[in-house]
């Protein structure tokens, strides 16, 4: 989790905690708070410090219904695009030669910036059977935070290859 300087709220302070030997920190998962407080040291030792994670983003993966399996693992184009609010990215999951019939496959799907930057990840080493699969990208990075327009990478990874197509998010 990166944070950034001004992601700590002061309650009685000013500019986030200073670092200081015996601190408490709780964290608070129903609120998605981390609050510190006390510690040694000469000056500001009642003080409480706040933090608020931003909530995890779900991704889902829907199966798709088919007659048959596909031959071989690919990307198949997003659509809308260009996006503004979610895109949908259909792809497809084969056996391989080392995957039985009916065995799951590893799946990892991402999107990356066109420096390669990492994104966010759709489906993250996940077990899925073969066959065509879906999932949404709601244009939020790992983080949750809305991320700018422009083209953006969208990579597929299995054990049959690794598979890239471009999309388009206008805001």
């Amino acid at each position: 989790l990166k944070l950034a300087d001004d992601s700590w709220e002061g309650v009685g302070g000013d500019q986030g905690p200073p670092a200081r030997d015996g601190a408490v920190a709780v964290y608070v998962p129903n609120e998605r708070r981390l609050i510190l407080f006390g510690g040694t040291g000469d000056e500001n030792l009642n003080d409480v410090w706040l933090l608020s994670f931003p909530a995890p983003v779900q991704t889902s993966v829907e199966s798709v219904e088919s007659p048959s399996l596909p031959n071989t693992s690919d990307l198949d184009q997003s659509y809308p695009s260009p996006f503004n609010r979610s895109v949908l990215i259909p792809f497809q999951v084969s056996g391989s030669p080392r995957v039985a019939v009916g065995d799951a496959v590893d799946v990892h799907l991402s999107i990356h910036d066109v420096l390669g930057r990492h994104v966010r990840d759709l489906v993250r080493d996940r077990l899925l059977r073969p066959g065509y699969h879906q999932t949404r990208w709601n244009g939020e990075d790992d983080a949750g935070r809305p991320v700018a327009s422009g083209v953006y990478l969208y990579r597929l990874n299995t054990s049959a290859g690794v598979f890239t197509k471009k999309l388009l998010l206008a805001r």
